[in-house]
């Protein structure tokens, strides 16, 4: 069911419940507020589980479409890395008027730090059984 998929994903990433703010029943009357006991409330409600449906529909595209992206960006970058370590190892005993041996120098040392870091956060934050995060503040 798409439905029961999205509130498990939505409760995964944090959202408790989805709905809206008068949705609490009313401590006097146990109404939510604003209603007096007639159905006239029920057309909103059939607009947000249609509203609901139509997410838990494109959720699954939505996801592929940014795994997409994010994978050819990902290659993308990786391969300028790679141009930009073949170009500083071919020209490094070339003279240059600007800095940018030491711009690459630093730009290959922020990768690194990165990529270990990266690496240590994701030892130091998951469960010994490795089932996933582990719930620490970070």
């Amino acid at each position: 069911d798409a439905i029961a998929a999205f509130t498990v994903t939505a409760q995964m990433i944090g959202v408790s419940r989805v709905g809206y703010a008068d949705d609490d029943p009313d401590s006097e009357t146990g109404r939510p507020p604003g209603r007096s006991g007639s159905t006239t409330s029920e057309p909103r409600h059939e607009v947000r589980r249609h509203q609901v449906e139509l997410l838990a529909h494109m959720f699954p595209y939505a996801i592929l479409v940014f795994t997409v992206v994010f994978t050819v960006l990902s290659l993308l970058l990786f391969s300028l890395l790679v141009w930009l370590i073949v170009a500083f190892v071919q020209d490094f005993d070339c003279e240059c008027d600007v800095p940018l041996k030491v711009w690459a120098a630093v730009d290959f040392g922020a990768t690194v730090y990165h990529s270990i870091h990266g690496c240590i956060l994701q030892v130091l934050y998951t469960n010994p059984d490795g089932s996933g995060p582990s719930g620490r503040p970070i």
